[in-house]
């Protein structure tokens, strides 16, 4: 079971902070919530010092602009220790990922998504709930 963040409570949008999310963090996160009501856990949160863009019952998704650079680095961060004691799957999503990202997202354990790996409606069916 999925422990629930107190960061549940804000408003999708914006963190903890009241600062503006990254508009793709912010599109993920709005159109995971519509078709999941309830799913969506936490949103640009920090857990056992890392930053989580997304959290569902299910997974955890680290978001990025671009091509995806950078973003198996931060997936691979995420796998695993404090962040992440649930062991849940990691999703690195970027709307234009490349294939190098994509490939280096899926050779570190994480699940890549967005651009050549998938379309942002099949990452919502990766998403739904059990």
């Amino acid at each position: 079971s999925c422990r629930r963040t107190t960061r549940r409570k804000h408003r999708l949008g914006y963190n903890a902070g009241g600062k503006e999310l990254d508009p793709e963090v912010e599109k993920l996160a709005k159109a995971t919530e519509s078709r999941y009501p309830g799913h969506v856990v936490g949103v640009n949160f920090e857990r056992g010092g890392l930053e989580i863009d997304i959290e569902t019952q299910n997974a955890m998704i680290e978001v990025k602009a671009g091509r995806g650079k950078g973003l198996g680095r931060q997936v691979t961060d995420r796998l695993s220790g404090p962040a992440n004691s649930t062991q849940k799957p990691v999703i690195g999503y970027s709307p234009q990922l490349g294939p190098h990202a994509a490939r280096e997202i899926n050779m570190r354990g994480g699940i890549a998504a967005g651009g050549v790996a998938c379309d942002l409606e099949t990452l919502l069916e990766i998403l739904r709930p059990d």
